[in-house]
């Protein structure tokens, strides 16, 4: 792998910070927050079914006089409307999603890798009798110290 990353500049984490917070104010008025159960319990629109759904907005539309008196055809409309919106956000949040993802993963991969050469120089250090350098390579390595499981049947 040939990626690698610098810092990214705290002013730019910053903008990054307050864009999410816009996004949120924006969208926190209108949105709706479901419980799991909810979640279950709600009627989900496929990709199967958007066309039904879009057929049925327009019929609705074209010939207002087979609209039940108890259905809202504007609201139904503007259901639809809302839901192609989001579905445009939520692509483009997945693809900042996986951005940020893959660029955490890169530099906290680099920064395991540094961390795993300064502990090999470390305890090459404390070897070669550097002052000090066994208290860090000790504290480094706890890390790595096996831990023993409790005996079974033990209740401490």
């Amino acid at each position: 792998m040939t990626n690698r990353i610098s810092a990214i500049p705290p002013e730019a984490l910053q903008q990054i910070s307050d864009g999410l917070d816009a996004v949120r104010a924006a969208l926190e008025p209108h949105a709706v927050e479901l419980s799991a159960e909810e979640r279950q319990e709600v009627l989900k629109l496929s990709d199967r079914m958007l066309p039904f759904v879009e057929k049925s907005v327009r019929y609705a539309s074209e010939r207002p006089e087979l609209v039940p008196g108890f259905l809202d055809a504007d609201e139904m409309a503007a259901d639809l409307k809302t839901y192609q919106a989001l579905v445009g956000l939520i692509g483009r949040l997945r693809q900042l999603e996986s951005l940020a993802t893959d660029t955490s993963m890169v530099a906290g991969g680099e920064a395991h890798g540094a961390a795993l050469v300064l502990y090999r120089a470390v305890r090459a250090a404390a070897k070669a009798g550097a002052p000090g350098a066994d208290v860090v390579a000790a504290d480094l390595g706890q890390q790595f110290a096996r831990r023993s499981r409790p005996a079974s049947g033990d209740d401490a």
